[in-house]
């Protein structure tokens, strides 16, 4: 058996492909497959996959019709034979020894989950700021970059851990983040920065206003998971809908209010809100946005200053 699947979903990312792919060919740890997942490129990614297939037999391109960032991830898993699976976002790139830490460690204890901390990136100009993503004391805080972790691949399959498949690519990772720590028993975290974030690419889909509802649709995806399960679905869920309403113009955040609006009630609707692991000040929020909005939009306003 392969020790290792890589993931690469790909979509008109030829400005920064070829950089991605050739971080994971010069890893320092060698027995592992890239399944490169083409979802319908019309600019020139699939001829530089292509490039790394002609030279490296480790590297395979599946390529589709357009069906969104769930289907590709889904399409992904189902072709993985690697005893761990990680994934590469195709516009990021990794530095050499990630995969070898990585595998290493969860050999080690016989780990589920392992997961590096990463870097923000900007190439022009360059620079380079450390997440300290897992400062976090609940992993559930911890920021979902899925693409900074290895996953044994008979605990996804074993939990039906997958990818919602909407349209498009916004916010997919939101789900398959929450299943995974949610069923995770072993794991461990690394507090070292191995992965490169880019933020400078236009195309991210993660700032398109077309997609602020997206989000909604990925929590009742883990509603659903959760029906059989415990959790934190509560309190994970309202702290994303009150960052993506932060992050929202003047336009968005009035039509996410009713959203917002109707979750902040559910924390209070039955007097267990302080077993939902808030903070007195989140609390605090979250009841003037299920009371009291006015006040509600002056805090937020307050805190945008």
């Amino acid at each position: 058996m392969i020790k290792l699947s890589i993931i690469v979903p790909i979509y008109n990312v030829e400005k920064f492909l070829h950089k991605c792919l050739k971080s994971i060919q010069d890893q320092t740890f060698k027995d592992f497959e890239v399944l490169c997942i083409d979802d319908g490129s019309t600019d020139n990614s699939r001829e530089i996959t292509e490039s790394f297939i002609t030279t490296d037999s480790r590297f395979r391109l599946y390529s589709k019709a357009n069906s969104g960032y769930g289907n590709t991830m889904n399409l992904g898993l189902s072709k993985c034979s690697g005893e761990y699976v990680g994934i590469i976002e195709s516009d990021d790139f990794i530095e050499s020894s990630m995969f070898e830490v990585l595998y290493n460690a969860a050999k080690e204890s016989d780990l589920e989950v392992v997961k590096c901390d990463f870097s923000y990136y900007w190439s022009n100009p360059e620079k380079v700021v450390p997440s300290n993503s897992l400062k976090q004391k609940n992993v559930f805080d911890i920021i979902p970059s899925i693409w900074s972790s290895i996953y044994k691949r008979s605990f996804l399959e074993e939990n039906n851990i997958k990818f919602l498949e909407t349209p498009g690519a916004s916010f997919q990772d939101t789900g398959f983040n929450f299943k995974v720590w949610n069923c995770a028993k072993k794991y461990k975290l690394i507090p070292q920065n191995l992965v490169f974030y880019r933020q400078d690419n236009v195309n991210s889909s993660i700032k398109s206003s077309a997609k602020i509802f997206h989000i909604c649709e990925e929590f009742e995806e883990i509603e659903r998971f959760l029906k059989r399960r415990n959790s934190n679905f509560i309190r994970r869920q309202a702290l994303c809908y009150l960052w993506n309403y932060r992050r929202l113009g003047k336009t968005g955040r009035k039509e996410f209010s009713k959203v917002l609006t109707e979750t902040s009630k559910s924390i209070f609707k039955d007097g267990n809100y302080f077993g939902y692991g808030f903070t007195l000040k989140q609390l605090f929020i979250f009841w003037t946005a299920a009371f009291i909005p006015p006040i509600f939009k002056l805090l937020v306003i307050s805190a945008d200053e």
